[in-house]
């Protein structure tokens, strides 16, 4: 019940802060993204990627083949054009290495990111017993695969991301 209440009102506090961290014209980069790779994103893929400036968090969904490896390497690309920090994680082991491949950037599983380990069902140990929900050193947090992230977890994430940092 706790951890359902901390990620709901996260959710919320992340969804309504607004922090714009790129001065940058995120529809010219996606333009030149685009040109680079020849290819050219539907309107929908375009709104996702200026979503992951725009709002403090950002969920990417969509099927096999509907482009959703490409339009996080954009987001990539547009962060680290602007010398901000991107992280990269995934639920699992087998998630992170294929996030690695697909991106050509180094994604870590949630606990190795977030320095924790399970103890059972019901908990999570914390590398430092002191933990506060420290922030993640980052200016966008993307996870692939979170429908195999539990409640547990996912609070624990969340707690680690301060405002203004995005998470896609």
């Amino acid at each position: 019940y706790f951890c359902e209440l901390g990620v709901t009102n996260k959710i919320i506090t992340l969804s309504i802060e607004n922090f714009q961290t790129i001065n940058s014209d995120i529809s010219f980069e996606i333009s030149s993204f685009e040109k680079k790779n020849n290819i050219e994103f539907a309107d929908s893929q375009k709104e996702a990627i200026l979503g992951a400036f725009e709002n403090g968090i950002e969920i990417i969904t969509g099927g096999p083949g509907t482009g959703k490896t490409t339009i996080i390497k954009c987001i990539i690309e547009i962060y680290e054009n602007n010398g901000m920090k991107v992280l990269l994680a995934a639920p699992t082991g087998r998630a992170a290495k294929r996030m690695t491949e697909m991106t050509g950037i180094e994604a870590s599983t949630l606990h190795r990111l977030l320095e924790i380990g399970k103890i059972n069902d019901d908990g999570l140990y914390k590398k430092s017993q002191d933990y506060q929900g420290a922030p993640i050193d980052a200016d966008i947090v993307i996870v692939d695969e979170m429908s195999m992230v539990d409640m547990f977890l996912m609070n624990y994430l969340l707690q680690s991301v301060y405002l203004g940092t995005k998470l896609v």
